[in-house]
C-alpha cells in the first residue's frame, strides 16, 4: 500500500486564485534580518540570503531560512486537537524547534488549554470548520455558519482549510468573510490510513521521498501512529530544509 501523494498540479493550479497549495517565492527587501522573528531557522542558523518572507501588513519582515531560497516547507496538522495525540505531536515539534500550522475541528475543542497550549508554543491556528461536513456546492449559509462556529471556539485561527480539502464557494466565502486565509497542500502523507507500525514507517519513509521544497504537507494529529510517523520524519527533514512560520 502507499500512503504518501503529491497533490496534481492541476488541482493546484485550478486552486490557486482561490487557497495556497504550496509556498510562495520570497520578495526582496533592503530590511532582511532587521526586525521580526524567523521562522524556524534550521539548527540555530541565521539567514544571509537578504530575501524576507512576505509578512503580513504592520509587521517587520521575517528572515529567509538558512539553508537558501525557497528552501523552507510548511507542516501542518488537521482534525485535532485530539487530547492524546496532539501533545505527542507539539513535544516532537518542540524537540527540532519546529512551529506548524494546526487546523482544528471546532466540536473536538473540548479543552480550551490545548488550543492555548498549541498557540503558546508558536504555532499557527487554522480553522477547519466545526463539523467537519462537506456542504452542498450551492449552500452558502450552511457553510457561513460553520465556519463561524469553529471560529468563535478559535478565535485566534488566520487560516482556513476545507474538510478534505473540498473547498466550496460557500466555505470560501465564509473564509473571506472572518478574513482567513485558506490553505491547502501539495503533499498529502495520508498518514490516517496506518494501521500498523509497518505502515507508519512506510508512510514516513514515502514523505522523505517527495517532499520538496515550498511543499505544504499535510498530517493529522487525531490518530496513534502520528507520533511514531514524526519521530522518523522530522530528524530528516530538520536537517535537509527550513520551516516556514507565520505568514504564507
Amino acid at each position: 500500500m502507499r500512503f504518501a501523494r503529491r497533490t496534481r498540479y492541476l488541482t493546484r493550479a485550478l486552486l490557486s486564485p482561490f487557497s495556497r497549495t504550496r509556498l510562495p517565492l520570497f520578495s526582496p527587501s533592503p530590511l532582511a534580518g532587521e526586525g521580526g522573528e524567523s521562522s524556524r531557522r534550521v539548527r540555530g542558523e541565521t539567514s544571509t540570503r537578504g530575501k524576507p518572507y512576505p509578512s503580513p501588513v504592520g509587521e517587520a519582515p521575517t528572515p529567509s531560512p538558512a539553508r537558501g531560497e525557497g528552501q523552507d516547507i510548511l507542516l501542518t496538522f488537521d482534525d485535532g486537537p485530539h487530547a492524546e495525540h496532539t501533545p505527542a505531536v507539539l513535544d516532537r515539534l518542540a524537540a527540532f524547534g519546529i512551529t506548524a500550522a494546526f487546523f482544528l475541528v471546532g466540536n473536538r475543542v473540548t479543552d480550551p488549554a490545548l488550543v492555548e497550549s498549541i498557540a503558546a508554543a508558536g504555532h499557527t491556528l487554522g480553522n477547519h470548520t466545526f463539523a467537519h461536513a462537506i456542504p452542498c456546492w450551492s449552500d452558502i449559509a450552511l457553510s457561513r455558519v460553520d465556519v463561524r462556529k469553529c471560529q468563535e471556539l478559535v478565535p485566534d485561527a488566520t487560516l482556513f482549510r476545507p474538510p478534505m480539502g473540498r473547498l466550496t464557494p460557500g466555505l470560501w466565502l465564509a473564509a473571506r468573510r472572518l478574513k482567513l486565509q485558506c490553505v491547502n497542500w501539495s503533499l498529502d502523507s495520508n498518514d490516517w490510513r496506518c494501521r500498523s507500525e509497518a505502515d507508519a514507517m512506510q508512510c514516513a519513509k514515502e514523505v522523505l521521498e517527495l517532499v520538496r521544497p515550498g511543499d505544504i504537507v499535510l498530517f493529522h494529529d487525531d490518530h496513534r501512529w502520528i507520533a511514531p510517523i514524526l519521530d522518523v520524519v522530522l530528524p530528516e527533514l530538520s536537517r535537509r530544509v527550513s520551516f516556514r512560520r507565520r505568514s504564507l
